[in-house]
């Protein structure tokens, strides 16, 4: 999704195709520690054209922050957040860095 949201940065009225998508493992990797095991595929249309609604914009957090609690893949956890409607803001924890999605609603 950050290569998405670089993409449209840096290339002004344009859109990205973004695809995304993970399966189960094969059972040969049954004894590695597995973080999700959700299957999901999920597609969206991103655009920065002028009028686009709604905006969402993504800010890179230097700090990161805990997240052992984390139940869903971070697509997963975005589009639950999108769809839902309610809060203006999420914040994501990745490796070194945190991201933060906020949605200005209309």
């Amino acid at each position: 999704m950050v290569e998405a949201f670089t993409w449209l940065h840096l290339h002004a009225n344009s859109a990205v195709l973004l695809v995304m998508f993970d399966e189960k493992l094969p059972d040969i990797y049954d004894d590695l520690p597995v973080q999700y095991t959700e299957e999901y595929g999920l597609a969206l249309l991103l655009t920065n054209k002028p009028g686009s609604e709604p905006a969402i914009t993504l800010h890179l957090v230097e700090e990161n922050i805990l997240s052992s609690a984390a139940k869903l893949p971070p697509a997963l956890t975005f589009i639950t957040w999108y769809l839902q409607k309610q809060q203006s803001s999420l914040l994501q924890a990745m490796d070194r860095q945190s991201l933060l999605w906020r949605w200005q609603h209309a």
